[in-house]
């Protein structure tokens, strides 16, 4: 095969997986369905103002009761109907560690080392 054919081969391939992505995020209905959705700020903002979720500072602060550290990520979620921030911080002891917690109770869901 000439070097030119491979070229023209490579970049046919290449358009070719570009499409098929495009396709695939074009039709959501083929993509597998996630069990939790990333929400924005203001599905944020709404959900408060309904009262459907507690203040960030508040959740921050019972966090912060039981978990010492400095929050180096926040993530916005639902999951299931339930409202849950994803709260990744750095712990004194050096270790990173993500804390998810209800949104409205402010109960801790779960604690995973990262």
């Amino acid at each position: 095969m000439t070097r030119f054919r491979a070229q023209i081969l490579l970049a046919s391939s290449a358009i070719a997986l570009a499409m098929g992505a495009t396709t695939l995020a074009a039709n959501p209905e083929e993509t597998p369905a996630t069990p939790q959705t990333p929400l924005q700020h203001d599905d944020a903002r709404r959900a408060l103002q309904s009262g459907l979720v507690r203040p960030l500072e508040d959740i921050l602060a019972e966090m912060r009761k039981s978990f010492p550290g400095e929050v180096i990520e926040i993530e916005f979620e639902q999951d299931d109907g339930r409202y849950i921030y994803e709260i990744e911080m750095i712990r004194p002891d050096g270790r990173v560690i993500e804390v998810k917690m209800d949104a409205k109770t402010m109960a801790v869901i779960a604690v995973e080392d990262d």
